[in-house]
């Protein structure tokens, strides 16, 4: 599903994406996480998928499998289905809770940030 700046609905994973420009807000709640990305680095529109069997996201100089990074992180049972794959057409450009893609990443207060915020239901 292609993402639009706002507020987007996901309900086959009952969960909502917002984008937005840079905020410095930094609250980070059970059921929600901020992350903050690059425009400059985000290639084409945003959109968001479920995990694929063998998705593999460039973090640390390495490629490193999704599914193992979602079970090192200790993400529960019941969310690793839900967990939005957030990518752009050059691939996955994060995953919440686990990993951002080399050189996406941005603090809240870099010049051309991208917030999003994904709150689960």
């Amino acid at each position: 599903m292609e993402l639009r700046e706002g507020n987007n609905i996901i309900s086959d994973i009952d969960c909502e994406i917002f984008i937005g420009n840079s905020q410095s807000e930094i609250n980070i709640y059970k059921n929600s996480t901020l992350l903050y990305l690059d425009s400059a680095k985000i290639n084409g529109a945003v959109f968001a998928r479920s995990r694929c069997a063998g998705d593999t996201i460039l973090a640390g100089k390495h490629h490193k499998d999704v599914r193992k990074l979602i079970s090192a992180a200790k993400i529960p049972l019941n969310l690793r289905t839900r967990l939005p794959i957030l990518c752009d057409s050059d691939g996955i450009l994060a995953v919440p809770l686990c990993a951002t893609r080399d050189g996406a990443k941005a603090s809240h207060d870099t010049n051309g940030a991208v917030c999003i915020k994904i709150t689960f239901n």
